[in-house]
């Protein structure tokens, strides 16, 4: 059964990410490891503290990412889109004529910048 790390804004998208995957694989033993925020029972008290894109970008660009890639077999990296055009995201939802990017379109953008940051690791 392939392992899976979650990079993500925050604790609740990773419950929700875990559960979407326990259910695609139907196996409530599947081993899906929480990266970034870190996470464990000591952390209840940190609930919703870490939402943020940048700590995902951070991460990503870190020495853990290294240590994520080997332990792991898929990463998954989730993204709120709603702040995408801000500063360091750079990721516009209009097209160069001023229309709104489709969500293929934009999820095509979003990748590409990820691919930036890793390119530059």
């Amino acid at each position: 059964m392939p392992t899976f790390g979650l990079i993500t804004e925050g604790e609740t998208d990773q419950h929700v990410l875990k559960n979407i995957l326990i259910g695609y694989f139907n196996d409530s033993d599947l081993i899906v490891r929480n990266l970034q925020p870190a996470t464990d029972e000591t952390d209840s008290d940190s609930m919703g503290t870490y939402g943020s894109w940048t700590n995902v970008f951070n991460y990503c660009t870190s020495d853990f990412i290294d240590g994520a890639f080997g332990r792991n077999d898929f990463l998954v990296i989730q993204l709120d889109t709603d702040v995408s055009e801000e500063k360091g995201f750079d990721v516009p939802k209009l097209d160069k004529n001023g229309q709104k990017l489709t969500e293929s379109a934009l999820i095509d953008a979003v990748k590409k910048r990820l691919e930036q940051l890793f390119s530059a690791i």
